[in-house]
């Protein structure tokens, strides 16, 4: 009995394509959640986005599509370099401990973004 060969150009291939439909997606998502954001940008500019958030969030273990998307969900809240934001010392604090995989990092980072904004919001109508 013969085994089939996958040759590296044919695995390469795959993986592009896999590449391709995991920032798809992540665009699709960001046109559905942010529509007032994206709304002027091209595909080429949010495949940017993806790009860099992906590049932000890889360091911290963030590195499947849901996390990445919700990375970068917490991007278009508080900026493109949220984790490093000094007036968000709770971000870089989150993503900084190494109890915490990238999905718990990621849960955490909502989380906590959910307590910051209903607070801000609170401030505001005080």
């Amino acid at each position: 009995m013969q085994l089939f060969q996958i040759r590296r150009e044919q695995i390469e291939a795959l993986a592009a394509a896999s590449v391709e439909q995991f920032q798809d997606n992540i665009i699709e998502h960001l046109r559905q959640v942010w529509p007032e954001e994206t709304g002027a940008m091209t595909d080429d500019e949010l495949l940017a986005w993806v790009r860099y958030g992906v590049d932000r969030g890889a360091p911290y273990g963030i590195d499947t599509e849901f996390d990445v998307a919700r990375f970068i969900d917490l991007m278009f809240v508080f900026d493109t370099e949220f984790d490093t934001n000094e007036s968000l010392p709770w971000a870089a604090e989150i993503l900084r401990d190494d109890s915490l995989d990238g999905r718990r990092r990621i849960d955490a980072l909502m989380k906590r973004a959910d307590e910051f904004c209903a607070t801000m919001a609170s401030a505001l109508e005080d």
